[in-house]
């Protein structure tokens, strides 16, 4: 095995940039990577070159490419502050429980709740830069029925 340091800048999260062109097999362009930065025929060795072949039986004279300067990711590459998001909601939370006393060993309890969340999800108007749709200032809204019961030994 040969280690290759292919990177591809401008693939995303959907599709890299080895697409096939014109009079190519897919898989010959998959395997030897035609699309990555700084291409350049990967070789075993500087001082004795040997190049480093492809063994798929659909490409097995094409010669693999490797990124001669791998372009590497930083921080500057992210888009941090399109990651932010900021919201607020309220909550309104009751629960309800009840307890059979009359009994001497055992005393069986059972409760029932309910909880609603309202979130901000900001303004149907586009211009506004509040709205949920843009991502800036957004809550989830959610609600939930809680039932509780068992039982307690004395």
């Amino acid at each position: 095995p040969v280690p290759l340091s292919g990177t591809e800048s401008l693939a995303t999260i959907h599709q890299g940039t080895n697409i096939a062109k014109a009079g190519s097999t897919p898989e010959t362009v998959a395997t030897t990577n035609i699309g990555i930065d700084n291409a350049q025929f990967a070789q075993i060795s500087n001082t004795t070159p040997s190049t480093v072949i492809n063994d798929s039986p659909t490409a097995s004279t094409a010669q693999i490419r490797t990124s001669i300067q791998p372009v590497f990711i930083t921080v500057d590459d992210l888009d941090l502050k399109g990651a932010e998001i900021r919201g607020s909601s309220n909550k309104l939370f009751t629960h309800f429980s009840y307890t059979w006393v009359d009994r001497e060993d055992w005393i069986p309890y059972l409760g029932i709740g309910f909880d609603v969340e309202i979130g901000n999800t900001g303004h149907n108007d586009e211009s506004d830069s509040s709205s949920c749709d843009n991502g800036i200032s957004c809550a989830l809204s959610k609600w939930a029925i809680l039932v509780k019961g068992g039982v307690s030994f004395d």
